[in-house]
């Protein structure tokens, strides 16, 4: 264990509480580097059943804490030639663009030479707050320690070298208790999205399935379907949003990744396509498929990917049929007619032919209601889940640096 530093400074971070040392990872673990098989790829060492394959790709496959499993196996003769690793052991990954990322392996197996091993961690260290401490090292590790304009790359010495302040080892346990608190509310609330989404899916197929129900073209039961401006427009930095195709999903319109263009160029580019409350996007070029309601009377354009249609709410309940189009039923639909190689599109021709289901209003009404009441609960549930980040990033710039007490959190 390094000797505490006079000036109690971390030379990235800066200043730490003077009861807190200042280390470097090589005096706390033995860094070492996983070991790919060669030649790669070859089918006596790979493709196996024998040993799991911890790989960059399996450790940032997810945000969890742990790695519980690998999806692709070494055989018995490629685990002889790589780096075997026990349960418990914390890694990182160093290599590429998703350098910087650790995890707990909940399983042995044998690590490849993008993955960093921290082994024989001092008594002095708890893992979890080590865990804990590299996460918060990402963007450093990315941004200062490794940049590049090639592959970056963290070495051993790299990793080994980069100073860390350490506190006293309650204090780090009481550390990884705190953060590991806010980690498991998040996986709580993040499985309740993922479950409530499964559920409208799920919904959606069974309520829409049904062939009892009569069908028409989407044009009769839409006063229009036009599409976007068909030329290139110039933006500015701040103005009237215009809406590329990607920023329609999910049932969404994305404004956060819209451009802008000014009030001139909006009123001769949105002539007889001027956004109204329960009209309905739906991109038909690329990405095409995705449908969202606009819900409110802000001003925007759009490109010709998108198509805009304006439902005859005497004929059929806007929600229903951006319900509709989104779900599986009508994405069969539109791959029956998406038409091209590169950059599948949907032609408004055959939009317009689309066979819409239209039972009687009020069951058009109960399907959306349903649906919406699922929406409504993603979205609070999403709200929840992005303050519980706020409130995860906070605590780990406070406490791992000391600038919070950890006596202080409640």
């Amino acid at each position: 264990m390094a000797a505490e530093s006079e000036s109690q400074v971390v030379k990235w971070l800066g200043a730490i509480p003077p009861h807190w040392k200042c280390s470097r990872f090589q005096d706390i673990a033995n860094v070492v580097r996983g070991s790919s098989p060669r030649p790669a790829g070859d089918l006596r060492l790979f493709k196996g059943k024998h040993t799991p394959w911890i790989t960059v790709l399996e450790v940032t496959k997810d945000s969890s804490a742990y790695l519980t499993s690998t999806r692709e196996f070494l055989t018995e003769l490629g685990a002889q030639q790589s780096r075997r690793l026990e349960e418990g052991t914390l890694v990182l990954t160093n290599s590429g663009a998703t350098l910087g990322v650790p995890k707990i392996l909940k399983v042995s197996g044998c690590a490849n030479d993008g993955i960093a091993a921290f082994l024989d961690i001092s008594p002095e260290v708890d893992t979890k707050f080590l865990y804990y401490f590299l996460s918060s090292l990402t963007r450093v590790f990315r941004e200062q320690i490794a940049p590049g304009l090639g592959q970056p790359n963290l070495n051993t010495d790299l990793i080994g070298t980069t100073e860390l302040p350490l506190p006293p080892l309650g204090e780090q346990r009481k550390i990884a208790r705190v953060l590991e608190s806010v980690d498991e509310a998040i996986e709580a609330t993040r499985a309740v999205i993922d479950q409530t989404r499964q559920l409208k899916t799920a919904l959606l197929q069974d309520l829409l399935k049904t062939t009892d129900w009569p069908t028409r073209p989407l044009k009769e039961v839409c006063h229009k379907v036009t599409d976007g401006v068909h030329h290139a427009v110039r933006t500015v930095s701040e103005g009237i949003p215009f809406l590329y195709v990607s920023c329609v999903r999910d049932d969404k319109i994305l404004w956060d990744d819209a451009a802008s263009v000014t009030p001139d160029v909006y009123e001769s580019i949105s002539r007889g396509k001027e956004p109204m409350v329960g009209s309905i996007l739906y991109t038909v070029v690329g990405s095409y498929g995705h449908a969202a309601l606009v819900s409110d009377k802000r001003q925007f354009a759009f490109q010709r990917h998108i198509a805009f249609l304006v439902p005859d709410s005497a004929e059929i309940v806007p929600q229903f049929l951006v319900h509709w189009l989104n779900s599986h039923h009508g994405r069969l639909v539109a791959d029956k007619v998406a038409l091209g190689n590169a950059q599948k599109t949907i032609t408004l021709g055959e939009l317009s032919q689309f066979q819409v289901p239209v039972p009687t209003l009020e069951i058009q009404a109960q399907v959306a209601e349903t649906i919406e009441s699922l929406h409504a609960t993603i979205d609070r549930n999403a709200d929840v889940l992005a303050a519980l980040n706020r409130t995860k990033s906070a605590l780990s710039q406070g406490l791992l640096t000391g600038c919070i007490p950890v006596n202080g959190v409640a």
